[in-house]
């Protein structure tokens, strides 16, 4: 028979041993934005490209492409980076600095995450997990619920 301390003791390793199986494992922010960065072959244009489309969204050229859909990316379990692409992953998660970035899937939500995150802050996560960045965006500015669908 166990002593009341080496009971307590056994149980709490259970509890956290338990804990731990339960959380999934999830890639870094820089996992994710580095490999888009390598998979698209992103450059220093990039970011311009974030500035330009953080203060003029082409409201035309978005509605004229449809619903887009969201795509599940591919990510490696973690990456090595060169000195030029690690410091123009950490400049792109610098400029967007928003929660957002967390959902982009494509290099073209990493641009729209400015905007959406500017017209509608509170968008719930699994919105942002399932929907297309610029479904969101469009979906916020006709004025319905983003998301309700």
């Amino acid at each position: 028979m166990l002593t009341p301390e080496a009971d307590l003791l056994r149980q709490l390793k259970l509890e956290r041993h338990h804990r731990k199986a339960r959380e999934p494992f999830k890639r870094s922010l820089f996992v994710r934005i580095h490999a888009m960065v390598q998979q698209y072959g992103l450059g220093e244009d990039f970011l311009s490209k974030i500035d330009e489309l953080a203060d003029n969204v082409p409201l035309a050229k978005l509605s004229s492409q449809g619903a887009l859909v969201k795509k599940d990316p591919q990510l490696p379990l973690f990456d090595l980076a060169t000195p030029e692409k690690y410091r123009l992953t950490m400049a792109i998660i610098e400029k967007v600095d928003n929660p957002y970035i967390y959902f982009a899937n494509s290099p073209e939500e990493i641009l729209l995450c400015t905007p959406l995150f500017r017209r509608h802050p509170h968008l719930k996560p699994e919105w942002l997990a399932a929907h297309h960045f610029q479904t969101l965006l469009l979906t916020n500015l006709a004025g319905d619920k983003p998301g309700a669908s």
